[in-house]
């Protein structure tokens, strides 16, 4: 008996088991001892080309691929673009301490001229 038959039709309560069907759909029952190693070698054993698609599944790719391309140059370009404001932070905070340090001074020395 064809364990994957059609004709396995059960209606599913939370308190049953998984249909037949439904432990077709999942791949479990065809092959249980199936490991995840087996499983991608049988896919890589497959060797399936772009190629072997049709137009329609070529297109997709191509989408998914431009959708890869233009995520990776927007990361990369968040990247440059956190790294630079680090950087300008730093000069900034630097500049900042510098006037704070200089206005500091000349109110020092304002308060001491008065003495000397």
């Amino acid at each position: 008996m064809n364990v994957c038959s059609s004709r396995t039709r059960s209606v599913r309560t939370p308190w049953s088991k998984p249909s037949r069907r439904t432990r077709c759909a999942n791949g479990k029952s065809r092959n249980p001892k199936a490991t995840k190693e087996k499983e991608n070698a049988y896919r890589d054993k497959l060797d399936v080309t772009e190629k072997d698609l049709d137009p329609s599944q070529r297109a997709m790719l191509a989408q998914y691929k431009s959708v890869a391309d233009d995520t990776r140059v927007k990361a990369s370009g968040d990247l440059y673009k956190r790294a630079i404001a680090e950087f300008q932070d730093y000069d900034t905070r630097r500049t900042e301490i510098a006037k704070e340090g200089e206005q500091k001074r000349a109110s020092i020395e304002a308060y001491f001229s008065q003495y000397a």
